[in-house]
């Protein structure tokens, strides 16, 4: 197999330390690979040679789009390394993130993304059992979370910006979502359902917009999505938002409705529609079984633990799936 990592975005830390885990972890089980160390070098590459494994460590399009579009021609499979929203004991936030991250430490939880052959959907072994095995820290750290569902609380949204909410269609093509319209048809859609809480759009951090209310028992908020759900909410309703991991691990109502996003990771607990959400399944276990293959911490990646299971369990799954082999 022809595995190639491009590291495409080098203006903080995490993004080294994600490139060079997997290197390491490559390297520590013997499979030899190309890489490329900076953006201009891994896009002057990565736009002219075919792989069979691309990996890459941010989700930017204006990065890896070509990079991504030159593989998806050639049908090479495609690993994206995201650090995780999970981590030890904590779940991060756009406000810890920073102070987090700058001290990385071996445990630190890495979310490793295989996609589908339409390069949308994130794949990963269903109802592989995980419980002895790994999570164990996740386990009883999901499990000592409390509950953050009040029924009489309000429905939170998280504000979204380019390139989140991207809404693939076809194979290549992402459709940039003009937020506001999709507001305002699922504010009337949550009202049309019998949904009569007060709503609550968290405003995002990188986009402090002053929104003139245009709607009844609607408000905007800027403490932060984390924040609002700690205070207590009937739902959480978003379009992409990996807020909705922590979501479900409080044990939160979740609706999704993109579930081509990494998301799709806890598809089994997450809901597609509002007039299902009384049956709206809330068993984090579900969550944390799928989850569990898919986090892996630092010392893990860097190890190899990850590559091997990479190649050897995930791509023949993979393989057989998608290609019939």
């Amino acid at each position: 197999m022809k595995i190639a990592l491009f590291h495409c975005k080098d203006n903080r830390k995490i993004y080294h330390t994600l490139f060079e885990s997997m290197c390491s972890g490559l390297a520590n089980i013997g499979v030899s690979f190309d890489y490329f160390a900076n953006e201009r070098e891994a896009k002057r590459v990565g736009e002219r040679a075919d792989y069979d494994l691309s990996i890459v460590f941010t989700n930017a399009l204006t990065r890896i789009g070509s990079i991504k579009d030159r593989q998806a021609r050639h049908g090479g499979k495609w690993v994206t390394l995201y650090c995780s929203p999970i981590q030890k004991n904590e779940l991060l936030s756009f406000e810890n993130r920073e102070s987090y991250l700058n001290s990385i430490q071996d445990d630190l939880y890495i979310y490793c993304d295989l996609v589908d052959n339409k390069y949308q959907a994130h794949v990963y072994i269903e109802n592989k059992d995980s419980g002895d095995k790994r999570g164990g820290s996740l386990y009883s750290y999901a499990y000592s979370l409390k509950s953050r569902y009040d029924p009489n609380g309000p429905i939170i949204i998280p504000q979204q910006v380019f390139p989140e909410g991207i809404v693939p269609e076809g194979d290549l093509i992402a459709l940039k979502i003009d937020f506001d319209k999709w507001l305002d048809i699922h504010i009337k859609k949550i009202r049309s359902s019998g949904f009569l809480n007060k709503i609550i759009v968290s405003k995002h951090p990188n986009r402090k917009v002053d929104y003139t209310p245009l709607y009844d028992n609607v408000e905007f908020s800027d403490i932060g999505t984390s924040n609002l759900m700690a205070q207590g909410c009937s739902m959480l309703y978003t379009l992409s938002s990996k807020v909705a991991i922590e979501s479900i691990l409080h044990k939160i109502p979740t609706v999704n409705y993109d579930l081509n996003s990494p998301l799709r990771i806890c598809y089994r607990t997450l809901n597609t529609d509002t007039e299902k959400i009384c049956s709206i399944n809330t068993s984090i276990r579900i969550a944390l079984n799928d989850l569990a293959h898919s986090i892996w911490t630092k010392k893990e990646v860097c190890d190899g633990q990850y590559a091997s299971y990479l190649l050897n369990e995930l791509v023949p799954y993979y393989d057989r799936r998608f290609v019939g082999l």
